[in-house]
C-alpha cells in the first residue's frame, strides 16, 4: 500500500509513527523545495538514507571527518562505478575506514535526516512499499519509533532556529 501526500496535511513524524507501528518496509521520499531525501526502511527500521545536498553524501562526511582524503575517496568512487558493492562497502574493504566506525557515521546520518525531515512543516512525502536494494552494504538501522522521539523533542529548538537562520547558506564571520 502506497502512501503519498503533503507534509502540511500529515507531518513527517505521523508518518514515521505509522510506518513503524506496521512494521514497513518500503522507499520513502521526503521532499521540500530543492531538497530531497530518500530512506528505505525494513520493518520499521530505516536502514539506508540518501540526499541530493552534497554535503550529506557519504563521501563528504567521511571526507570533512578526516577518516579519508580525496585520492582514497576517488579511487573509491571508480571502484564502485566497476562493481556493485556500495561505496561504504568499498572503502571498508581497501581499508580507508574500519566497519564498526563506519556503521557508526551512517546510524549518525540516517538518524540525523530523519529528525530534520520531521521538523519540516511543508513538502512533499510518499512511502511505497518495496524492499530495500540488495548489495553489498554495511548493516545498519535506526528504529523509527526511538527516532520520532528523538525528532519531537528537538522539533521545537529546529524551529526557533530556522526562524533566525532562515537559509541553509547562510554563514557566520567572526569580527
Amino acid at each position: 500500500m502506497s502512501l503519498r501526500g503533503a507534509i502540511a496535511t500529515m507531518p513527517v513524524d505521523d508518518v514515521l509513527e505509522w510506518a513503524a507501528r506496521r512494521a514497513v518496509s518500503g522507499r520513502l521520499v521526503v521532499e521540500r523545495d530543492d531538497v530531497a531525501r530518500t530512506f528505505w526502511l525494513a520493518r520499521g527500521v530505516a536502514v539506508w538514507e540518501t540526499s541530493n545536498v552534497p554535503e550529506e553524501q557519504l563521501g563528504q562526511i567521511l571526507l570533512r571527518s578526516g577518516l579519508v582524503d580525496e585520492r582514497t575517496l576517488a579511487d573509491a568512487l571508480n571502484e564502485r562505478s566497476a562493481g556493485s558493492a556500495s561505496f561504504g562497502k568499498i572503502l571498508v574493504m581497501v581499508g580507508a575506514v574500519g566497519e564498526t566506525d563506519l556503521a557508526t557515521i551512517l546510524t549518525t546520518k540516517i538518524r540525523e535526516a530523519l529528525c530534520e525531515v520531521v521538523s519540516w512543516r511543508d513538502g512533499w512525502f510518499d512511502l511505497d512499499p518495496a524492499e530495500p536494494p540488495a548489495g553489498g552494504r554495511v548493516a545498519v538501522g535506526v528504529a523509527l519509533a526511538t527516532c520520532v522521539d528523538l525528532a519531537r523533542g528537538r522539533r521545537d529548538r529546529w524551529i526557533a532556529i530556522r526562524r533566525l537562520i532562515a537559509a541553509d547558506g547562510l554563514g557566520f564571520a567572526i569580527r
